[in-house]
């Protein structure tokens, strides 16, 4: 099963729309509105992908579902990028590329149980609330 969040509303996600339509692959999709409940949606979900082709300046997404020991695939930009390259770089992929995509949730499924065993404790070590506050109050320093 497949699970989009969305506001269904972008040119892309109503492209994906009408693929799944197309081809009759409505019983596998379910496409959810965003919420602030995400902790339940995460839960719900064996792999998180983060599919921004912008980059983000941090990208929660990859930080909240490790701290759920929840495995994530996300593209190669931006905090997202930053975030997988301390945690495992072989979880990234590259914007607009299937193949790239393919590859890291091959990578994922191959090493599912490692990736997750290790996740919550990569991003309490990285971005605690008190390391962050700590890394904030370092940049105003004199």
């Amino acid at each position: 099963m497949l699970k989009f969040i969305s506001n269904h509303s972008s040119k892309y996600e109503l492209e994906i729309d009408n693929f799944i339509k197309k081809n009759s692959l409505s019983s596998h999709v379910i496409f959810e509105k965003p919420t602030n409940e995400i902790k339940k949606l995460y839960l719900s979900s064996d792999i998180v992908i983060n599919s921004s082709v912008k980059p983000e300046g941090f990208g929660r997404t990859i930080s909240e579902s490790l701290a759920l020991n929840i495995p994530v695939v996300g593209p190669n930009v931006g905090g997202v990028k930053e975030q997988l390259d301390k945690f495992d770089a072989r979880l990234m992929y590259q914007v607009h590329s299937c193949e790239s995509l393919q590859n890291a949730l091959k990578y994922t499924m191959d090493n599912y149980f490692n990736i997750s065993s290790k996740s919550r404790d990569f991003v309490i070590k990285n971005f605690s609330l008190e390391k962050m506050i700590k890394e904030t109050i370092k940049v105003y320093e004199l």
